[in-house]
């Protein structure tokens, strides 16, 4: 039986006060811009707060320079998961990415770095 890699979790914050808002990115307990050991990996899975409290509308988007799954995705079951590919080639280094919350009728957006290596 193959052994199945685990994701690499990221917790999308975002603290809203009035018109002001600011995000944060959470790679275990640490807000940091997260570094994601490709070949000990299966992908990554994003989970999002909003001002402390679970939220499941939201969705992140990446583009073909990316080394994980391609594409737009939106939020199922409260988490966004994109895989590697199985042969775990593909680019390492610096990405950004685009993250947008649904919240109060208001769309937030964001565009975070990411590292693979």
């Amino acid at each position: 039986m193959a052994k199945t890699l685990p994701h690499h979790a990221i917790t999308i914050e975002l603290t809203v006060r009035g018109a002001a808002d600011f995000f944060q990115y959470l790679d275990g307990k640490k807000c940091r811009t997260p570094k994601i050991p490709r070949n000990a990996k299966a992908g990554v899975k994003w989970i999002c707060r909003v001002n402390g409290e679970k939220h499941d509308a939201f969705a992140v988007h990446f583009d073909g320079s990316w080394p994980l799954d391609k594409g737009r995705y939106m939020s199922a079951n409260g988490a966004v998961v994109a895989n590697f590919p199985p042969d775990r080639r593909g680019p390492t280094g610096r990405f950004k990415y685009f993250v947008a919350v649904f919240y109060k009728g208001r769309i937030w957006t964001d565009d975070p770095d990411m590292i693979v290596w």
